[in-house]
């Protein structure tokens, strides 16, 4: 599975993802076009994860996968972390979860948008 690089794409890819790294492979894959990629949107994210409901009842919305093998979610009531928090890096196994404040008003708006 070799994609032709020019020497800089080769460069930046060795930096990125040195020989061995195991995320190397998929990125060859999509640079060859061997591989359909795509970001995944927010609601694909709540779909896979959690539920829409749920985001509303509890004020969350899982905002982008991150490069590190994370996840950034949105908390609109930032106090109630301490009683859902588990629940949530439970239903993110595998991920490091970052959480940010957003206003409930905004959080709501972007998942109805989602």
């Amino acid at each position: 599975m070799a994609a032709d690089l020019t020497p800089l794409e080769q460069r930046m890819l060795d930096a990125l993802f040195p020989p061995g790294d195991a995320r190397r492979e998929p990125v060859l894959a999509a640079l060859s076009g061997e591989l359909s990629f795509r970001e995944p949107q927010k609601h694909d994210l709540v779909d896979q994860y959690l539920s829409r409901q749920w985001c509303v009842d509890n004020l969350v919305l899982p905002l982008e996968l991150l490069a590190d093998d994370g996840v950034l979610i949105a908390i609109g009531n930032f106090s109630y972390l301490a009683t859902i928090g588990e629940f949530i890096r439970q239903r993110f196994q595998g991920l490091k979860c970052q959480f940010v404040e957003m206003p409930a008003d905004e959080l709501l708006r972007r998942l109805n948008g989602a």
